[in-house]
């Protein structure tokens, strides 16, 4: 799958371990990475392992991937045409948002 990011911050906790240890802690980055990984390992979004819970605001998806008790990361499902909560699965590129802890922006 292709990934893309919101922000520079982002970019460099999903590419460098070190730095997200450092937003992150410890237990945080391992699972983010994990997820990462998974990410990187599908070939579309619904190959990815767990289920995201879905939110549709204003025509626009979120997937929200939990990676711990409270925290979850917030990604963005990009299609050549309209994605929707139906064809989510499909997409093979997808936006990195945040990383959400408590309702807090951790990345």
């Amino acid at each position: 799958m292709e990934l893309h990011y919101l922000t520079p911050q982002i970019r460099t906790a999903t590419k460098n371990g070190k730095a997200a240890r450092k937003v992150l802690g410890e237990d945080l980055a391992r699972s983010f990475h994990s997820l990462i990984a998974d990410m990187r390992g599908a070939m579309f979004l619904g190959e990815v392992p767990g289920k995201p819970i879905v939110q549709e605001t204003g025509g626009t998806i979120w997937l929200n991937y939990p990676l711990g008790v409270s925290a979850v990361l917030e990604v963005e499902p990009i299609g050549a045409g309209d994605v929707d909560g139906n064809n989510w699965p499909n997409v093979h590129r997808v936006k990195i948002l945040r990383i959400l802890n408590n309702g807090a922006v951790l990345a």
